[in-house]
């Protein structure tokens, strides 16, 4: 069952996902902008940008007690459909 499951598996196991998810993060904060599937950049936004409010409001503010901050400061852009498998691709810039 899928009940409170807050990240997609992405065809992968558990150590390999969090890998992966952590090095996009890196690259995302590094670069400013990255290019990846849309799956990806779905379960990417949901990491980075509670990791961005939490950081930028202080951690002793974020304890949730006061509920989620509004607005984003990642954003996912469609970009185009990749060669071979057509796994739809898309742009995410750190805002």
């Amino acid at each position: 069952m899928n009940h409170r499951r807050s990240l997609p598996k992405l065809g992968r196991g558990g150590p390999h996902r969090l890998a992966m998810l952590r090095n996009l993060s890196r690259s995302l904060a590094l670069h400013g902008i990255i290019r990846t599937t849309m799956g990806r950049a779905k379960a990417l936004r949901r990491i980075v940008g509670p990791a961005i409010v939490a950081r930028a409001c202080g951690w002793a503010q974020t304890d949730g007690s006061r509920g989620r901050a509004r607005g984003t400061r990642v954003i996912v852009r469609k970009a185009f459909l990749r060669r071979g498998d057509l796994a739809p691709m898309c742009s995410v810039v750190l805002a």
